[in-house]
């Protein structure tokens, strides 16, 4: 900032010179003589872009009696305006964008030559997500370097914007910082190229691994989109493999029929950004025709001595071999010609059995047939049926009531006061003892046992002592009588 003070006639006193910035009193340089002095300043700081500027200047002159003192002069001016926004000096990868690599790195040089760049402001989006890129630099230059957290997809657009402004007042924001990028194309889908078992096969084992591979060799495979479908449901295979070759396996738990065609369809997608889908692929192959063959693997009883009315375990094992079966298979056992079980598996496990297991209880003496027989009625076509049926001869025994001591002599004195009625033997469910006296009069009943023993006291119901005599005794099992006989009170 300069001007010049003249006086014409005594001259000017040099150092009345003030000089006044924005009302602020400063220094100043002068030079010159007293009839025309230089005045300078040189501002140790920075005016604001558009700021307004006062300056005052007094001076008198060197007049002996009475100097004269000029009017304050003033005036003003505006620094230059900031108008210009930061811009975006370049951008890594450049525009266009086009076929960028999937690993790209974005960098960016942003500058503001005047107020600079105010960097609170500053905000970056990528895809429509708010980022925090590495930032460095100052306020004239900043570089931002953003690297995805995950590795771009083939066939991707890709949208970058930075906004933010300059320290000018009002600021002034960034324009046009949307930047659009496109990753490398990839327009072949996956492709199948391998098939276990083979297109239209025939002889295939009932129970075969089904094993596909399918590439795709830019994208790779987008394993979430894989649907494998086997014989018209939709399986989930075991995955393997890596994206540019993946393998499908899965084997159908239960197998499939004899002669069955079977279906598979599979379907998958690349991971390209819009994906490439592969046409469907369906083919079949067909199963060889060979039959199940069911047969009884075992058949035993629990105890080899069996008494009548006591409960015996039943165990039997049914096999399966060379083929699943698919249809219910009904169990049927007899004893003799009385039905005592007829039961349906509705599948059991090639190569595995399934166990039976019942309660018996034989109400007669004698031998007894005991036959199973699997698929009584022969709807399971089978390679043998001759294996199907097992029979086992059993002879059931009469039971036991053990009665002590008889004759029973209630006396009290220690020896023989009591009557045991032991029906161990005799294998009885819920058994109760019935007393009666020789005129058919129920005297007693006993239901308390002590192990498989009913004991008598020789009392009747209300306590009172039975009188000396013979009783007849009914042992009872779920209101059957299963053993009966007398027993003689002494006295």
């Amino acid at each position: 900032i300069s001007f010049h003070v003249k006086d014409d006639l005594s001259g000017v006193d040099s150092s009345s010179i003030r000089l006044k910035v924005n009302e602020q009193l400063v220094g100043r340089k002068v030079t010159g003589n007293i009839h025309d002095y230089l005045i300078e300043f040189q501002p140790s700081y920075d005016f604001n872009y558009g700021q307004h500027v006062l300056l005052e200047v007094d001076a008198q002159d060197l007049a002996k009696d009475d100097p004269n003192i000029m009017p304050t002069d003033s005036c003003i001016f505006t620094i230059m305006m900031d108008t210009t926004p930061p811009g975006i000096a370049w951008i890594k990868p450049g525009q266009p964008g086009d076929h960028i690599p999937l690993n790209s790195e974005f960098v960016a040089e942003i500058n503001d030559p005047l107020t600079g760049v105010d960097v609170s402001s500053l905000k970056f989006k990528f895809q429509g997500q708010t980022i925090q890129p590495q930032l460095s630099g100052d306020q004239k230059i900043y570089s931002i370097d953003y690297t995805p957290l995950n590795q771009l997809k083939y066939n991707q657009k890709i949208a970058f914007t930075i906004t933010g402004c300059d320290l000018a007042t009002p600021p002034n924001w960034i324009q046009d910082s949307l930047f659009i990028f496109y990753t490398i194309e990839d327009r072949e889908p996956p492709y199948v190229s391998l098939r276990i078992p083979g297109r239209n096969e025939k002889g295939v084992s009932f129970n075969p691994e089904i094993a596909i591979t399918i590439k795709d060799d830019i994208a790779g495979v987008d394993c979430d989109s894989i649907k494998l479908s086997v014989a018209g449901s939709i399986v989930t295979p075991v995955i393997s493999g890596n994206p540019n070759e993946i393998r499908l396996s899965y084997t159908e738990a239960k197998g499939f029929r004899a002669g069955q065609q079977v279906e598979v369809i599979v379907d998958a997608a690349d991971l390209s950004n819009p994906s490439n889908s592969m046409n469907q692929d369906k083919y079949h192959f067909f199963i060889q025709e060979v039959y199940p063959d069911l047969f009884v693997k075992s058949l035993t009883l629990s105890d080899s001595k069996i008494l009548v009315h006591k409960p015996i375990q039943f165990n039997a094992a049914i096999g399966l071999t060379t083929a699943p079966v698919f249809d219910p298979i009904q169990i049927k056992i007899w004893d003799n010609d009385l039905v005592v079980l007829d039961t349906i598996f509705q599948s059991i496990n090639v190569n595995s059995s399934v166990d039976i297991s019942r309660s018996l209880i034989f109400n007669r003496k004698g031998n007894h047939q005991i036959k199973l027989s699997i698929d009584p009625n022969n709807y399971i076509t089978e390679t043998n049926e001759e294996n199907n049926i097992a029979v086992k001869i059993v002879e059931i025994l009469e039971g036991e009531l053990v009665v002590r001591s008889n004759p029973f002599t209630p006396n009290d004195d220690g020896i023989n006061d009591n009557v045991t009625f032991n029906f161990e033997k005799l294998g009885t469910i819920d058994p109760i003892l019935k007393l009666f006296d020789v005129s058919g009069r129920m005297i007693n009943t006993i239901n308390e046992k002590r192990g498989y023993e009913f004991i008598w006291d020789g009392r009747d119901h209300y306590g009172n002592p039975a009188q000396p005599g013979v009783y007849l005794y009914l042992l009872q099992d779920r209101d059957k009588t299963i053993a009966n006989g007398y027993v003689v009170l002494a006295r």
